[in-house]
């Protein structure tokens, strides 16, 4: 009798412990799949289709970048302090302060999420950043990797200056304005992705649009030089000049060197043209959305 009793409590003990890591594994959010190839959309030259990989609308527009499954609300602005810290499944209703290294950010929405210089490490993977229409960046400044995130609602997308990584990521519909409060020239000179210092830099399966009144790339040395930069199978659209690379014109930090802009499709949305580069700025490859090649504007002004 001990002995059926003995193997009774073990199977009570079993059933409940199946109980209990079924209901908690159903409470996890569910990853999405990332597919490898994409099947919808524009082919850049070399027969790759542009933009992140994952489902995409018949235009190629993303479907399922950013934030998925169930999240916890955290009320207000998020500090982290703890260095190899790892935040996960929330929701912050405010800006997410990075002090620490190698913090990872993991299935989050948040306002804004700035790195404190000097910091590097950073980690975003499956994020949904939504500015609000505010006077804030998505993302700033060095030394972090992004991929699969949604920034919108901006004022620029992406502040990235130096050792950064960009990929699968969808950046869009920026806070852009005209009038007297808007700035030099009275438009915002939104960017996508702004890059003013640093080096190592790499721009890749991205789909940027309706990138506000500047840019979806702006490559500017004018806080510093700027070298190593590969910009690779994105898809480009809006903005007065869509991609501008060049020596700037506010400091003498020379053109930028090592600048890879190869296998990228350009929308047609543009105020003056789709882009302006220096001279020694590797442009290769670049084609409209009907097929036709990119020839950019040279800028002569190399100083």
């Amino acid at each position: 009798m001990f002995k059926k009793l003995l193997v009774s409590s073990s199977l009570l003990f079993l059933i409940v412990l199946v109980a209990s890591c079924s209901s908690e594994s159903s409470s996890q959010p569910t990853v999405p799949t990332v597919i490898q190839e994409r099947t919808t959309g524009f082919k850049a030259p070399d027969g790759t289709f542009v933009g992140p990989r994952g489902a995409s609308n018949e235009q190629g527009v993303p479907t399922s970048i950013g934030a998925y499954g169930k999240r916890k609300t955290h009320k207000g602005n998020l500090t982290i302090k703890k260095n190899n810290e790892t935040i996960e499944n929330i929701d912050v209703e405010g800006i997410i302060y990075v002090n620490a290294d190698n913090v990872k950010l993991l299935n989050f929405t948040a306002q804004q999420v700035t790195q404190k210089p000097g910091k590097t490490g950073m980690v975003i993977e499956d994020a949904t950043i939504d500015g609000k229409n505010k006077n804030g960046d998505g993302i700033q400044w060095s030394d972090f990797i992004v991929r699969r995130t949604e920034i919108t609602g901006s004022f620029d997308g992406i502040k990235a200056q130096g050792n950064a990584i960009i990929e699968d990521s969808y950046i869009h519909d920026l806070y852009a304005f005209r009038g007297k409060d808007a700035g030099e020239g009275g438009y915002t000179h939104n960017d996508c992705i702004q890059i003013s210092v640093g080096k190592n830099i790499l721009i890749q399966r991205n789909w940027f649009d309706n990138c506000g009144l500047n840019s979806a790339i702006f490559i500017d040395p004018d806080q510093g030089p700027i070298d190593n930069v590969t910009v690779t199978h994105n898809y480009l659209n809006g903005g007065g000049i869509t991609l501008y690379a060049i020596a700037s014109r506010s400091a003498q930090n020379g053109v930028p060197t090592n600048v890879n802009i190869e296998n990228n499709v350009f929308g047609d949305t543009h105020e003056f043209d789709f882009a302006t580069t220096a001279k020694g700025i590797n442009f290769k490859n670049n084609i409209r959305t009907n097929g036709e090649m990119i020839i950019p504007r040279i800028d002569e002004d190399n100083t």
